[in-house]
């Protein structure tokens, strides 16, 4: 659009559009300070096209925007430390930030830590307070840092690579799921994350059949992850529960008669049961007919 267009308005209609639309300011060229605060104050984005800044101005944008802080000329300490109240992540456009600048950014945001290339502990605990994923930024992961992080959150496991028994501890108890980043996992460990979350063994790579048996116990749906099918163990999840058959893919019909003999319901769960296991159903009770029905 040709901006010279609007240089034929009068400056009372400039005024007025760019107090009804900020942006307006692109096409003007011939500005003021009181259009380019008008245009800000309607819309902080104008601040792009301002061809005029005072320090008000660069406050109301960066106080309502951080990121625009881009566009400030003359950055002085109060504009900083107001885009990075707005935006920690604004950090990234201020040349040498002072440590009250670094602090207020990850106060806000804590990945602003990414950003900050002299860090302090005090820095890092507050990044990581703020967001426990900030661990990733530390440069200095000490286990006090750590332990906020996993405390907060246990998957965050997965950026300590100096890893301590204390540190994993906390992340289980946080997330169960975090048992897939301990390098070194104990068999308390295991047990512990498979007893709050029985599905996490589909992460343990190396879990034996005891703790296939466990995980078992505390939930029968986890067959279901099995990579490998272990006759043994699906038959110990069925006598458990005979309906679990269900989480089992193409079951044999050892498998099918044996949850049909614990539990004749147990037909309602099989997808496209044999005419064979229909009558094994019906052997047992009269009433597998309503789920053989169903089926048919």
């Amino acid at each position: 659009m040709n901006s010279s267009v609007y240089e034929r308005i009068s400056y009372a209609d400039r005024l007025h559009r760019v107090k009804q639309d900020g942006l307006f300011l692109k096409f003007i060229q011939n500005q003021d300070k009181l259009i380019c605060f008008e245009a800000i104050k309607n819309n902080p984005r104008a601040l792009k096209y301002a061809h005029h800044q005072n320090e008000e101005m660069c406050l109301h944008a960066v106080s309502n925007c951080g990121d625009l802080i881009k566009y400030v000329h003359e950055r002085t300490e109060r504009i900083c430390l107001a885009a990075l109240k707005n935006e920690g992540l604004a950090i990234r456009y201020i040349d040498a930030p002072t440590l009250d600048m670094c602090m207020t950014a990850v106060a806000q945001n804590g990945f602003a830590l990414k950003y900050v290339h002299q860090q302090t502990e005090q820095l890092c605990v507050l990044a990581v307070k703020n967001n426990p994923y900030a661990i990733r930024y530390v440069k200095d992961k000490t286990e006090d840092i750590c332990l906020i992080a996993v405390k907060n959150d246990g998957k965050t496991l997965a950026y300590i690579h100096q890893q301590t028994e204390r540190i994993c501890e906390k992340a289980i108890q946080s997330h169960a799921e975090a048992i897939r980043y301990v390098q070194q996992p104990s068999l308390a460990m295991l047990k512990y994350a498979i007893k709050k979350r029985p599905y996490v063994i589909q992460y343990i790579d190396e879990a034996n059949k005891e703790l296939w048996k466990y995980a078992i116990q505390q939930n029968t749906s986890v067959i279901k992850f099995l990579k490998h099918a272990n006759e043994t163990l699906l038959a110990y999840a069925i006598q458990l529960n005979p309906t679990s058959i269900k989480y089992i893919q193409d079951p044999a019909d050892s498998l099918c008669k044996l949850a049909i003999s614990l539990d004749y319901e147990a037909i309602a769960v099989l997808k496209q049961p044999k005419e064979s296991l229909c009558l094994f159903a019906l052997s047992k009770s009269k009433d597998a007919i309503h789920f053989i029905r169903k089926k048919y």
